[in-house]
């Protein structure tokens, strides 16, 4: 238990002092991105690792917030972060940051994989994106409803084109829209979700905007045919005969 009481006191001790160190760093500085070649650089990435995993205790990651730590590297400093990787390509000829790479004491290689996280969650400013493509980044790739989306306005758009043209959205099955583009068999299948209720809302109410009819008519009951009771008749008199009556 003394072990315990001392080992804890010796972490709060620790705490206390790297807290100090840190605080002066960004009254320094204007920013808690402290070079990672140094011991107070190693421990913040340790507490910006705890925080992000839930380990750090909410008094004191709320007491670090309050000091001015950002649990991101270069978090509101994008610009900051992107000449230091422009900086990184000039001098290497590509844009594949190695694991734990700081560019000018800066953790360069976890501000782009910030970057790549922000895009797969749809946080990434496209203009943004854009620019990280420019100089080699690869994997800055939007989410999968975004990619489905982005096809989805593609073919809606072309098919606006051809109700304008044609007058109706009764595609052929075969027709290409633009040379490129594989409207009638894209709209086929787009009846095929809507009848397994799988096309999403937001789909549903543009192509029905456009004038797609996107559930099947209902088929028209006919009447109890008149043929029927003759026959049940004759049936009922065939087995009148069998049973000897």
């Amino acid at each position: 238990m003394i072990n315990a009481a001392a080992g804890a006191q010796n972490r709060t001790e620790r705490f206390a002092a790297y807290s100090a160190h840190l605080e002066a760093f960004i009254a320094t500085h204007g920013h808690s991105d402290v070079p990672r070649d140094g011991e107070l650089g190693r421990w913040v990435a340790s507490i910006r690792k705890a925080g992000r995993t839930g380990r750090l205790p909410s008094d004191k990651k709320t007491a670090l917030q309050e000091m001015g730590l950002t649990f991101k590297p270069l978090e509101g400093r994008w610009e900051e972060g992107f000449r230091l990787l422009k900086a990184f390509v000039s001098r290497e000829g590509h844009a594949n940051v190695p694991k734990n790479h700081t560019e000018e004491g800066i953790p360069l290689s976890a501000w782009l994989h910030e970057q790549r996280r922000e895009a797969r969650n749809d946080r990434l400013p496209s203009e943004r994106r854009e620019r990280l493509v420019e100089v080699g980044v690869r994997g800055i790739f939007a989410s999968k409803k975004h990619g489905r989306d982005a096809k989805f306005d593609k073919h809606a758009s072309a098919l606006g084109a051809y109700k304008r043209r044609e007058g109706h959205v009764s595609v052929p099955r075969d027709h290409v829209e633009g040379g490129n583009v594989r409207l009638g068999a894209w709209l086929a299948a787009q009846r095929a979700k809507a009848l397994q209720k799988t096309l999403d809302p937001a789909h549903y109410a543009k192509l029905a905007s456009l004038g797609v009819r996107l559930e099947p008519s209902k088929a028209v009951r006919l009447g109890p045919s008149k043929a029927r009771p003759a026959r049940k008749e004759r049936g009922a008199r065939y087995w009148k005969v069998l049973a000897g009556a």
